[in-house]
């Protein structure tokens, strides 16, 4: 479904870099039909020197308004903080296939990496029972997350979490990368190799997981290792978002090739052939 939609907020969420940012996008038909995982292409009009679109996450929905998570990296996203309220850009979606949540009374565990975290807002925002776990490079950089987190859920603000934060259902931990380990600190896995989290994870017949491809994998063979279904919300370049350029090709357990605009970008952990992808 191809929409003009209007910009009705857009703001930083990185500090002072900048170059993270929440915008918020009048497009009813497309908030109606749109579905945790799934995304738009998003083409910022006829005016610009970019004829292709560009695949976004959906971050969240609210009434007729849908939420998209970016980062300034390349030339249509260098473009787009410029773009006042109001502005209009054309829009096409929502595309793909989410996330399979028809048991919408499984205890979900969400792990998102980086910019992975776009689409698990959204799954986190429908399902009351869901924990997040994510990490980021720059954790300071990303500080205001906590207000689009209450935002989208009305929830306490995140809690930093170190390798040996003890998991509970209750809170939502974030993890950073920096350089230097302290509390707080580590990789977004970490917690999920403590014994004593243990029985928690256990308690969540779903894992959900989006973000760097070595990070998935390991959620994937951690999930696996516990017998829980894990799956994965996988991002690619991609020029059209409707299976025409085969451009977000990724190899399949089968021998094929499988097409994340169309049979993702949600897929079955175990229906990629993990060793044959570049990571």
């Amino acid at each position: 479904m191809r929409v003009i939609a209007e910009i009705m907020e857009q703001q930083p969420l990185s500090h002072p870099a900048r170059d993270v940012w929440w915008m918020c996008l009048k497009a009813p038909s497309v908030a109606a039909q749109a579905q945790p995982g799934q995304f738009i292409m998003l083409k910022l009009g006829h005016t610009t020197p970019h004829p292709l679109g560009r695949p976004f996450s959906i971050a969240g929905v609210n009434d007729e308004y849908i939420f998209l998570l970016y980062k300034q990296k390349g030339a249509i996203t260098d473009l787009m903080p410029h773009l006042n309220e109001g502005a209009k850009v054309i829009l096409w979606g929502p595309l793909g296939h989410g996330f399979d949540l028809r048991d919408d009374k499984t205890p979900l565990l969400l792990i998102a990496g980086g910019a992975g975290i776009a689409p698990m807002l959204f799954t986190w925002q429908r399902f009351s029972n869901a924990a997040l776990l994510a990490g980021f490079a720059d954790w300071h950089n990303f500080n205001r997350l906590s207000v689009i987190l209450r935002e989208l859920r009305r929830f306490s603000p995140p809690i930093p979490a170190g390798p040996d934060t003890l998991l509970t259902p209750e809170s939502v931990y974030i993890t950073n990368l920096s350089p230097y380990w302290s509390a707080g600190s580590g990789l977004v896995t970490d917690p999920l190799l403590n014994p004593q989290n243990s029985g928690f994870i256990k308690n969540h017949n779903s894992v959900l997981t989006c973000g760097p491809w070595p990070m998935m994998k390991r959620v994937a063979a951690i999930s696996r290792e516990y017998g829980i279904s894990c799956q994965i919300a996988a991002e690619s370049p991609m020029a059209c978002g409707l299976g025409v350029c085969m451009g977000c090709a990724l190899p399949a357990a089968q021998g094929d090739y499988l097409y994340l605009c169309k049979h993702g970008p949600a897929l079955q952990a175990e229906a990629l052939d993990w060793n044959r992808l570049c990571l």
